[in-house]
Parts: C-alpha cells; sequence; structure tokens
C-alpha cells in the first residue's frame, strides 16, 4: 500500500491510468528501492522502481551519528585525523544523496547511453530504454530486460564459453569510457549485468556513476605506469598530486 501512493502521488493519478498490470511481489529489493515487474498500458514490459518511504529520514540520521562518531575519533586521536575519515563519509553521503534523485539516474542512463555508443559498434553492451514521462524523484520505470544476471552463477556458468570473448571486449568498452571521456558505471557488480536471450549484455542501475577530470585520468593512468615500470618514488609523487594532505 505505501508502495502504490506513492507511485500515485508521483503521477498525480491512479495507478490504473498508467499500469495495465503490476506484480505485487518485489523482484528486488535494496537499501534505497524496491523493484517490481508491470507491464504499461500500450504493453510494453518495464520494471518500476519505487523509492523507499522515509529512507531520507534514515539516512541523514545515521550519517549524522557517523559524523559524530568520526569527529570524536579525529578530536581524540592525530593519527586518526590524518586518515580523513569525516571526509570520506562526506563524500560517501553525497554519492548516496544523488542516488536518492531517480530523475538523475535517468539522465545518467541517458548519457551513459551516448558515451558508450562510440565503442559499441557491435551493440554488445545495452542500454535499457528509461520512461521520463514515467519517472520522478521518487518513482522510476525502466525496460525490463529479459536475461540471466550475473549474480546467478549457477545458470552464468553454463555460457562461460560464449561469455569469454565478450567480456574481454567490454572491458575494453569500460576501460575507454573511464580514460577517454571520464565518466563510468560506478556499481559494477553481478546483479547488475544480465547475458540477454539475444546474446547482448545488459547493463542496470544508473544511480551511481563515477566522473574523472582529464587531470585526474593523466594521474591515474600515471600511477599505473609507474607500478608497472617499478618506480615507486614516482609512485608517491603521483599520490602526493591527487591526495588530500596537510602541509
Amino acid at each position: 500500500s505505501e508502495v502504490k501512493d506513492t507511485i500515485e502521488k508521483s503521477f498525480g493519478k491512479s495507478i490504473d491510468q498508467v499500469f495495465k498490470s503490476i506484480d505485487p511481489e518485489p523482484i528486488g529489493t535494496a537499501s534505497i528501492g524496491v523493484v517490481f515487474k508491470a507491464e504499461l498500458l500500450s504493453g510494453e514490459q518495464v520494471v518500476v522502481k519505487v523509492k523507499r518511504p522515509g529512507i531520507e529520514k534514515l539516512m541523514e540520521t545515521d550519517f549524522s551519528i557517523l559524523r559524530f562518531l568520526a569527529d570524536q575519533a579525529e578530536w581524540a586521536s592525530e593519527e586518526i585525523r590524518y586518515l580523513g575519515i569525516r571526509r570520506i563519509l562526506d563524500d560517501f553521503s553525497m554519492s548516496l544523496v544523488n542516488e536518492l534523485n531517480f530523475n538523475a539516474e535517468v539522465m545518467n542512463c541517458d548519457r551513459y547511453r551516448k558515451v558508450i555508443s562510440s565503442y559499441n559498434s557491435d551493440e554488445l553492451i545495452y542500454i535499457p530504454k528509461m520512461y521520463p514521462e514515467y519517472s520522478s524523484h521518487d518513482v522510476l520505470v525502466m525496460e525490463m530486460m529479459d536475461g540471466v544476471p550475473f549474480s546467478n552463477h549457477l545458470e552464468i556458468s553454463k555460457h562461460l564459453d560464449e561469455l569469454g570473448p565478450k567480456l574481454d571486449d567490454g572491458l575494453k568498452i569500460f576501460i575507454k569510457t573511464f580514460l577517454k571521456d571520464g565518466f563510468f558505471h560506478a556499481d559494477l557488480h553481478g546483479g547488475n549485468f544480465f547475458l540477454l536471450k539475444n546474446g547482448q549484455i545488459g547493463i542496470i542501475d544508473f544511480g551511481l556513476m563515477g566522473t574523472l577530470s582529464k587531470r585526474g585520468r593523466k594521474n591515474f593512468i600515471a600511477i599505473i605506469y609507474s607500478l608497472i615500470t617499478f618506480n615507486y618514488e614516482n609512485v608517491v609523487y603521483e599520490f602526493l598530486e591527487v591526495a588530500h594532505y596537510e602541509k
């Protein structure tokens, strides 16, 4: 009932005016949202991600407690202060707050589709269609992808021979989006990959995306090059170039 209320409040209309049907049993749950199968009035199969009611308040309370503990620890110990725990918490908090706005996820998906299209000539990677007209701050409607999630080890192991070369090509695509464009999927775990029936690899969940400036990309390449050439002195200088520290 809470999910139904959230959807209808978001759309400003009855749920029956948007969906022909919606499965009451969720197909996925996470800390921020719950995901359901649904069918639009047009007959298109979609998934609906609905933000958990009260999640903002819960996160605000949790981070307030963590910040207090971090501040007390840093006040009590100079060694702990150098670890920058409070700064890590602030960065993590900002990332999660961005994930709370599903409108941002829709925009991230559209941007990532454009970025990846430059390197995806064989259409190996499939980015699902978003429905911005049915999406809002609290609700996201996305194309349903029919495939096997990589987290399903039993099923995905049956396709390892087929997947090997595809994963090599997919890795090259992701490295290019990281190093050339500085915009990349920052939550690449097995549950966000699907082997589709047509052989493509589908990706979902664009709430957490990474960005890296041109300078940051140069520093990253320099660090990797220094490591593989065993130039550890240069590794130190490169880390000092990008790190936050008190002089």
